[in-house]
């Protein structure tokens, strides 16, 4: 029996690379799509729920779907984009909440040029902190370049159950442009 890892869609969601498909295939994991617009339910039969930056809103019963199947002890690699604009995505937001933590609106910018890659603040080099996930990563050294971050906080109202690590982190340079499509200047202003 091949562990199965199914691709949410139907919500704008980013298809993934045919080379990171590959790379979950080679290692005997069966990739399915998945929409819960049509199914209503993660099947059970599901090792892993991927979600590839929607750039629309979940239905109020797909983020309740996920979240049922996330807290049923479902596995989740949620990944997103900056959305534009005054975008909101409060059912996204709620399967996040759910598990204490939130996006921060905005583009990272990194004030420590030893922290970024190339000439712009955006193209981030982050520390990699040595949890279990990453402990390969850190005894190889290796290095993250996440261009465009967006900034993940721990809320304070988050259930007893739920432990939040940071598992990349940037200097204490580091600043939140909020709308950086506006922005004139890579330079940090009073309003970041």
């Amino acid at each position: 029996n091949l562990p199965n890892e199914y691709v949410l869609e139907g919500n704008g969601e980013i298809a993934l690379a045919d080379s990171i498909t590959e790379i979950i295939e080679s290692g005997n994991i069966a990739v399915e799509s998945l929409n819960l617009m049509t199914s209503g339910e993660v099947p059970e039969d599901e090792d892993c729920l991927i979600i590839n930056a929607p750039t629309n809103d979940f239905s109020k019963d797909t983020a309740s779907a996920i979240i049922k199947y996330l807290q049923n002890g479902g596995n989740g690699i949620i990944l997103s984009n900056y959305q534009e604009g005054d975008k909101k995505m409060p059912n996204f937001n709620s399967v996040l909440e759910a598990y204490g933590v939130a996006i921060e609106k905005g583009i990272l910018y990194e004030g420590d040029s030893n922290y970024t890659s190339g000439n712009s603040p955006t193209y981030i080099v982050p520390d990699i902190k040595s949890l279990d996930v990453s402990k390969d990563l850190v005894e190889a050294n290796a290095k993250v370049f996440m261009p465009a971050a967006q900034s993940i906080v721990e809320l304070e109202d988050k259930s007893d159950t739920i432990n939040v690590a940071a598992l990349l982190t940037t200097s204490n340079q580091a600043y939140l442009k909020e709308q950086p499509e506006n922005a004139t200047t890579y330079e940090k202003e009073d309003k970041d």
